[in-house]
């Protein structure tokens, strides 16, 4: 979903002329010039605000500290991808795609934002509402750390799997 990342971003970047779009990861290089392309499709102002890392990124708590904003824009859904999780856990709004296990524990406006990945439209309103709703966001966040703790721990988990494993037996 970096692509529909950079497309709403570049929908939103006139409002907030201080905002910078960091795709952190590595990838295959074919994936990275085609984003490029995507990127060189706008104004070269706009241009210079989009970076990508070009490789897995070694402390990416440094990144989530750093960040207003994290976009897990996943096209397929995952079973279980981590970046909602994560930024959850570092206090870090983020918009993350409405398909996969992060709807058994995400709620749009409760506490946080799922959106359709292919919906760049909706994926720039989303941004403009992190942008705009700090208080908002802040209580989200709030709710979204404590949901993701109190659910994702290590003990929670595993009582999960030994009922699943228990319910196999019998």
């Amino acid at each position: 979903g970096h692509d529909n990342a950079i497309r709403a971003f570049m929908k939103i970047a006139d409002t907030y002329p201080k905002a910078l779009l960091f795709i952190a990861g590595g990838g295959r290089h074919e994936d990275l010039e085609y984003l490029k392309q995507i990127v060189g499709q706008y104004p070269a102002t706009l241009q210079g605000r989009v970076i990508f890392s070009g490789e897995q990124v070694a402390n990416i708590t440094e990144v989530y500290s750093a960040t207003d904003l994290v976009l897990s824009l996943t096209k397929v859904g995952e079973a279980f991808g981590l970046v909602p999780y994560e930024a959850a856990l570092m206090d870090c709004p983020f918009i993350a795609p409405d398909k996969g296990a992060v709807k058994e524990f995400i709620t749009t406006g409760v506490n946080g934002i799922l959106v359709e990945t292919e919906d760049v439209d909706a994926i720039a309103k989303a941004m403009r509402y992190i942008m705009d709703n700090p208080q908002e966001v802040a209580r989200m966040n709030a709710l979204a750390r404590k949901t993701v703790s109190d659910k994702l721990t290590p003990t929670v988990m595993i009582r999960n799997l030994e009922n699943v494993y228990n319910n196999i037996l019998e």
